[in-house]
């Protein structure tokens, strides 16, 4: 198995080392870290060199909270970050998390296993979100360019999506149609119709 490589943002010497011991002591999992103690140093970094993931320290000279992990992960998205904090920056640990961070670790709170593990974690569900972006990035497309018109429905009947082709046939555009429930706009008169002899129906039994 290659190395995971490790992307250290942490100002702090003593903390460093200290994360360096437990990713030493991680068991069968290789790491190679490198530690950076800015922001700025860190996105230099990422544009050089291969990285699998960034632990980021949320208290950083040049950036601070949230701010540090928004620049970060607007020029990065791909890179999977698990965020260091203190206690009483747990709140925005979590909101950070919310906003596209894998994971965050509270100091003094760390030990060899769960960094290992969380490290692990993180790159395997930032994978998995990549696949499944991917996946409906596919899925689209085909829908979109398919000859055949297509509507996705919402749970309540009503039109979430129209294709192109769709468009074409009913003469009405994406905007008109999205939101409609039966009847709905592109159906023949004699469909129209007969939806609403139904529903009359249905109403006197």
């Amino acid at each position: 198995m290659n190395a995971i490589k490790v992307l250290l943002i942490e100002d702090n010497p003593a903390d460093a080392r200290l994360f360096q011991e437990y990713l030493e002591k991680s068991g069968n999992t290789r790491f190679v870290l490198k530690n950076v103690d800015k922001l700025s140093s860190g996105l230099e970094s990422l544009g050089r060199e291969e990285t699998d993931i960034v632990v980021l320290d949320l208290g950083l000279p040049d950036s601070q909270g949230i701010q540090a992990f928004e620049k970060l992960h607007s020029c990065f998205p791909s890179i999977p970050v698990i965020i260091l904090t203190g206690l009483d920056d747990e709140i925005v640990a979590s909101q950070v998390v919310r906003n596209g961070a894998q994971d965050y670790l509270v100091k003094g709170q760390i030990s060899a296993n769960l960094l290992a593990r969380s490290i692990s974690y993180a790159i395997e569900r930032k994978g998995t979100e990549k696949a499944l972006g991917e996946s409906l990035e596919l899925n689209f497309r085909i829908l979109h360019n398919t000859p055949n018109p297509i509507v996705v429905f919402n749970p309540d009947r009503s039109i979430q999506y129209v294709n192109p082709a769709l468009e074409t046939l009913s003469g009405f555009t994406s905007a008109e149609l999205v939101g409609q429930k039966p009847p709905f706009s592109f159906w023949p008169e004699s469909e129209h119709q007969q939806y609403l002899r139904q529903m009359e129906a249905d109403l006197t039994h």
